[in-house]
């Protein structure tokens, strides 16, 4: 094997990592640890310890879209039985906050120089105007907010800041159509349908870990 393959976050990650685990060439060449924790914030994530980490080894973060957004969530199901995210009277942190969690996270990478990191962005969530979630600026705030991640992370030497539009397998096209093309990739108001986790997932494979 060629290393550890560490795949860090909350659920974008969880669905990241059951991707990678059913991917022959990358169990071939990766022993993959889970470091996920549906529903978790930033702050309550275990990061792995910098200690057990060596040169070969790959981390992929997805981490941060639990923390952008405040509010009450609840649940629906709508007429097809398919679960709705919901998120009531949303706000927004403080850029203040926001950044020294960014940068909380650019120190512990500069703690692991030899390990690969690769940090997919902030996925868009409550896009689809729905009134249980809407808020002046919502879309706005999360784009500004992948914009300081890559800002932040991305000059790090060992680091590669990716924009999940541009690696679900669609090239350029979510990049270049607006909220009304973004939201039928949505499958809850929150994540995405199960085929683009499994492109990210071969997007990365083909990039970086060949």
């Amino acid at each position: 094997m060629d290393g550890n393959l560490y795949i860090l976050g909350s659920s974008h990650a969880a669905r990241l990592y059951l991707k990678a685990k059913s991917n022959p060439m990358i169990v071939a060449r990766f022993n993959i640890k889970n470091y996920t924790r549906r529903g978790a914030k930033f702050g309550s994530l275990v990061l792995p310890a910098a200690s057990e980490m060596k040169s070969g080894d790959v981390l992929i973060c997805q981490l941060f879209g639990n923390d952008l957004i405040n509010g009450k969530m609840s649940i629906t199901t709508d007429e097809f039985h398919q679960r709705k995210i919901h998120m009531a009277k949303p706000k927004f942190p403080s850029q203040e906050l926001l950044d020294r969690m960014y940068i909380k996270f650019r120190d512990y990478i500069l703690t692991i120089p030899q390990v690969r990191v690769i940090v997919v962005d902030n996925i868009l969530r409550y896009v689809c105007g729905c009134s249980n979630h809407q808020a002046p600026g919502l879309v706005r705030h999360q784009h500004q907010q992948n914009k300081k991640l890559a800002q932040i992370l991305d000059p790090l030497p060992n680091t590669t800041v990716l924009d999940h539009r541009r690696i679900i397998g669609k090239g350029d096209e979510t990049v270049r159509h607006g909220v009304n093309h973004y939201r039928k990739l949505l499958v809850d108001n929150v994540h995405l349908y199960d085929q683009y986790y499994e492109a990210m997932v071969s997007e990365i494979y083909q990039r970086f870990l060949i």
